[in-house]
Order: C-alpha cells, then sequence, then structure tokens
C-alpha cells in the first residue's frame, strides 16, 4: 500500500515538472533563454541606478583622473588588480565609454605587454607618455622593452619619455629610431638603471625637440653641443652622475656655460658631480662672458670640492630668491667663498629667503652641505606654547651638514656652522632641529643661538647635547656685546666670542616653548654635569623666572627612544615643568648615538625631491 501511494506521488510531481520529458537539448536551450532574461533584467536594473545616469563625458573624465594618478607600490606588484583599467570589467556601458576614449589609453603600461600593443591602437592619435623601469634580471631582452621600442616608433606623437634601464637597453631603444623629429616632446627623462655605468646614448642626442622644456639625464655621457641642449626652450634641467661610476662625463666651463646661456629661462638647474675638480681646471683663468638665469628658483650643484662651486659661481647670477643645495666633499679651502654665494640667499634684506627652520646634521663620510629647502614641514605649534610670529614672505628651510672627527670636532667644520648663524639676515628663526652633532662647547652655543629671540621649538636628536642645554640655561644681558678671544679652554682658536656686558636680565631664547628629545643618553656627561641633571636645572629655572625678568616657562617635553631615562626622571620633570611630558615609555641602554659609521651623509639623496 505504501509503495503505491509513492508512485501516485511521483506521477502527480512529473505532472506539474515543465521539464519533465524533455530531451537534454531542449533543457539547455531553456536554461539558455532564461539565462538572457536575467540579464537583460540585470542590465535594465544597473540602468536605473544612480551612476547609470552619468553621461559618458563625466565617466571618461573619472577614468582619465585616475589613470593620470601616480602609481603605488601595489601598483607595481599586481597592476591587473589596482590599475585603471579594472574599469572595462565593471559593466558593459563602463567598457564602452572606456574604450571609446582615446585619452585614457595615452599612458602606456609596458608591464602588461598584451595591453600595452591595446594602448597604443585604442589612443589613436593622442599624445603618448612613455614612461618604463626595468633593472636586468637575466640576459634576454624583455617583452616590456621591445614594446617600448615599438612605442619610440610613433616618435612624432610622444610628449613624455620617462626610462630607467640598463645602458645596454637604452642604447638598443633609441638605436631603433628611424625619424629623430618629435615635435610634441616635453620632457625627457633617461637614467641608466646600473649606477657603476656610464653609458654614451648618441641617438638620444639627436632628437628634433623644439618643445622641450624638462631634461633629465642620469648617468648618461653628455653631447654638450647637441641640439636638444641649445634649442633655448629649456625651463628645467638636471644632469648627473652616480660617485660609484667609474668615469664620469665632467664638463668644462666652456662646455657648460654656453648651455646655461642659450637657456635664459631655466627655473631649475640641478647639476651632480658634473664639474671636475677646480684644480684641474686651466691654470690661467679664461674670461667668460657672466650668464644670467633671472628666472631660476631653483638650483643645486654636487661637486668634489667648494672651490669648483666658486669657480662656477664667477661667470653665473641668479636670483637671491632662489632655493638652493650646495654639496661638496672637501670646503676646507673654499669655506668663506662658498658661504659668500650661499648665505645672501638666506638674507631676506639681500633679497633672499626668511629662514624659520634650521637643521643642523653632522657626518663622517667626508660631506659638506648647505641649502635652503621649501616643502618642508614645520612642526606644529605645541600646546602651551606662544602664538607663532608669521612673516609675509615665503619662508625657507635651511639644512647644513657638516663633517666631523670622531672625537674632537674640525675647528673649520664649526667655523662653517658660525659663520651661518652670523648671517646679518637670519634672525628670524622659529624652529632648530640637531642631529648627530659632536657636544660644541657651551661658548659656541651661546653665541650661535643668543640672538635667535623668536625660537620656540628645539629637536635634539642622536647627539651629545648636554653643553646645549647648560647654554640655554645661561643668562644674558641686554646690553651684551660679544667680544673676540684669542682662543678658549675649549680648543676652538682664533675666531670664536664670550659674552661681556651689563648684568644679566634673561635667559637664551626666551620664547622657547617645546623641547623635543629623540635618542639621547640621558647618563651623557658634559661640562661637569649629566644630561639629566642639566635638563632639570634648565627646567626648574625657565619655571622659576617669572614673567617681569623675561623669564619663560616651558610649554611642552617630548621624549622618544631615549638612553638611561626612568620614570622617576619623567615624575621628576613633571614637577618641574609648567606644561606636559610626553614619554613613548622607551628606555634604551648602550647607546651609540655618536659611532662614525652612522654619521653617514648621502648627497645624492639629499633633498632633491623637493626641488
Amino acid at each position: 500500500m505504501d509503495e503505491l501511494s509513492s508512485y501516485h506521488r511521483f506521477i502527480e510531481h512529473q505532472a506539474k515538472d515543465p521539464a519533465a520529458g524533455m530531451s537534454l537539448e531542449q533543457i539547455d536551450k531553456n536554461i539558455y533563454k532564461h539565462a538572457k532574461s536575467l540579464q537583460q533584467l540585470a542590465f535594465r536594473r544597473n540602468g536605473l541606478s544612480p551612476v547609470s545616469c552619468l553621461p559618458p563625458e563625466i565617466l571618461t573624465r573619472i577614468f582619465t583622473l585616475l589613470a593620470s594618478r601616480p602609481p603605488s607600490s601595489q601598483v607595481l606588484s599586481k597592476p591587473r588588480r589596482y590599475l585603471w583599467i579594472r574599469v572595462v570589467h565593471v559593466c558593459r556601458r563602463w567598457r564602452r565609454a572606456a574604450i571609446g576614449c582615446p585619452a585614457l589609453w595615452t599612458r602606456v603600461v609596458f608591464s602588461l605587454p598584451k595591453w600595452a600593443r591595446a594602448m597604443l591602437t585604442l589612443s589613436k592619435a593622442n599624445p603618448l607618455v612613455v614612461s618604463h623601469r626595468a633593472t636586468r634580471t637575466s640576459g634576454q631582452y624583455p617583452r616590456s622593452v621591445k614594446i617600448v621600442e615599438s612605442a619610440l616608433q610613433h616618435l612624432q606623437r610622444i610628449r613624455q619619455i620617462t626610462l630607467e634601464l640598463p645602458s645596454s637597453w637604452l642604447q638598443r631603444l633609441f638605436g631603433t629610431i628611424t625619424d629623430p623629429s618629435a615635435p610634441l616632446l616635453e620632457n625627457l627623462s633617461v637614467s641608466i638603471s646600473e649606477c657603476h655605468t656610464i653609458a654614451p646614448i648618441n641617438k638620444m642626442f639627436t632628437l628634433d625637440a623644439p618643445s622641450l622644456h624638462t631634461l633629465q639625464l642620469s648617468n648618461c655621457v653628455v653631447e654638450w653641443d647637441s641640439r636638444i641642449l641649445h634649442h633655448g626652450r629649456l625651463l628645467s634641467l638636471q644632469i648627473s652622475f652616480s660617485l660609484l661610476a667609474p668615469t664620469k662625463s665632467t664638463a668644462t666651463l666652456s662646455q657648460l656655460l654656453p648651455v646655461l646661456a642659450r637657456n635664459p629661462n631655466l627655473q631649475t638647474l640641478i647639476l651632480r658631480n658634473v664639474l671636475p675638480e677646480a684644480s684641474s681646471q686651466p691654470e690661467t683663468p679664461v674670461d667668460y662672458s657672466p650668464v644670467h638665469l633671472s628666472q631660476l628658483t631653483s638650483f643645486e650643484l654636487a661637486c668634489e670640492d667648494s672651490l669648483t662651486v666658486v669657480e662656477l659661481a664667477r661667470y653665473l647670477s641668479i636670483p637671491a630668491s632662489s632655493y638652493f643645495g650646495l654639496t661638496c666633499r672637501d670646503a676646507s679651502e673654499g669655506a668663506d667663498p662658498l658661504l659668500s654665494f650661499a648665505l645672501p640667499h638666506c638674507d631676506p634684506g639681500l633679497g633672499g629667503k626668511e629662514i624659520r627652520t634650521v637643521r643642523l646634521s653632522g657626518t663622517s663620510s667626508g660631506w659638506f652641505h648647505i641649502g635652503c629647502y621649501p616643502g618642508l614641514a614645520e612642526p606644529s605649534k605645541p600646546e602651551g606654547s606662544k602664538p607663532i610670529r608669521r612673516q609675509s614672505r615665503a619662508a625657507g628651510h635651511l639644512l647644513v651638514t657638516c663633517r666631523f672627527g670622531e672625537n674632537p670636532f674640525q675647528e673649520w667644520s664649526a667655523r662653517f656652522i658660525s659663520r651661518v648663524f652670523g648671517t646679518p639676515g637670519l634672525t628670524t628663526l622659529e624652529h632648530i632641529h640637531v642631529e648627530r652633532l659632536p657636544d660644541l662647547p657651551s661658548e659656541v652655543w651661546r653665541n650661535l643661538l643668543r640672538h635667535q629671540v623668536h625660537i620656540h621649538t628645539i629637536e635634539l636628536s642622536k647627539c651629545r647635547a648636554t653643553s646645549f642645554l647648560i647654554a640655554l640655561n645661561t643668562r644674558i644681558g641686554d646690553g651684551d656685546t660679544p667680544t673676540s678671544s684669542g682662543g678658549n679652554e675649549d680648543g676652538l682658536g682664533l675666531g670664536f666670542e664670550t659674552l661681556s656686558g651689563s648684568t644679566p636680565t634673561h635667559h637664551l631664547l626666551p620664547n622657547l616653548g617645546h623641547l623635543s628629545l629623540e635618542e639621547i643618553d640621558f647618563n651623557d656627561e658634559g661640562g661637569g654635569t649629566t644630561f639629566s641633571d642639566a635638563l632639570s636645572t634648565f627646567l626648574r629655572s625657565r619655571n622659576g623666572s617669572s614673567v617681569s625678568n623675561g623669564g619663560t616657562a616651558l610649554g611642552s617635553l617630548t621624549i622618544r627612544k631615549c638612553y638611561n631615562v626612568s620614570t622617576e626622571d619623567v615624575e621628576h620633570f613633571r614637577d618641574v615643568l609648567v606644561g606636559t611630558v610626553d614619554w613613548d615609555g622607551v628606555v634604551k641602554s648602550g647607546p651609540d648615538v655618536m659611532n662614525p659609521r652612522a654619521l653617514v651623509y648621502d648627497p645624492t639623496t639629499s633633498e632633491e625631491e623637493d626641488f
């Protein structure tokens, strides 16, 4: 009886099943029919969403902005996942809009060879951007570089070329160019990825690029009489050679000065290891015509010795308002002329920048650097500090890096810093950062800082700074005047000064509101006291000063990754400090902050991104 009931239920189910009795082919046709119906419904549904109401012109504008964003590390590692080409996979409408916009495909992605070929086609006649970086992983010529080779055959419609490749690949790429005409080319940047190699790329200098205004070459042998250097429309010229290269394509003044004279509208000039040492110049001076670069806003020069800078400065005239960076291996002989060239840029009275931030650094690598740069973030105003006085003129950031010996600092390096701080116009400082410097005697710090009344923030990082605090704890009088001395107990010798004058009335840096310490040894001894004791005395004296006699309580103290600091020290500082103590709780032991191996300065990566 149960079996009969089950059979009847099966018959009823078959009668209600629409696919009952159908063949396999008929079922497949029904599946396809219903799938098409669902797809049409999905299209209709997507068409009713707000984003689908945007006209194709707006969509392509959004896609173009997405494509113009600089690539991140994720983009370079997984381009299929992050690049703007993903928009063609979102929906049919987006795909149609993207493929129909030639401007979207002008930035060719050579790391995806299949897409790169399609982009060259989809871009049609629009100006191209050719940019590719690759290193040699094998002896084979990679597919991506072959696509670059194909792209360079469209030279007539390329507006930007940025290549960083091995020398042999670059020579092969430019060697395939049959027509050197590049009427739309505006930016040309070529770098040899092998830092130990310098190679000639002769075909590159035969390009006919009348619109070229930015030229950047790295480790490329330069043909100084080429047409791309003499057409007179350059706005930015950057030529550099690596220190690791066996030979350098150095330029004499007779080669460089005519190039600069033919491009009077230059705004950026960067020359790294291009000029030879001054000693290798002809002994008989040659009277070259002076070169005036009245539009120059950024100037950077790195060379072997300061005399090379001085030699170029004899014939080069640039605005005092321009930012600059001067780097040399040896400044002992030409330090004064070097500073005479640089420091007017830091004097508003001579048309230079108002310097609000100074960073003093030490190095044992043998390099000396002084530079004024824009765009470096200044610290935010700490709580409890006084209002910051603002200047009307655009401010600059001054970076000074000097060479010091392992134990006693070199006298002329200290003179270098002293001369910088003695600049008549350098009286608007608000922030000073000292890092990796030996512990200069307190007398030196007093003379350097006694005229700086606007400083509100001091950062001490990875250095011995006990004497610095002792100097800040000095009280001076309004009538104090520096007097020269023939020498002092710290071995500075001639040229340094001591204070004398009326009765002391106020501390150095009366507007100081914030002190930041990073990797400082609190057990460091200097001037007969430890850093911890000097800091306690400094804070207590500041806190005990009254407004009537010019004293100012410190607003805040920041302690980061310091050595031999204890909870008791921090609590003691909180007791004597009017304001706040921000301590990360990290205590390090065995400080090695003045290890000469750590005092390394690389002039090839100094501040180049800030230009």
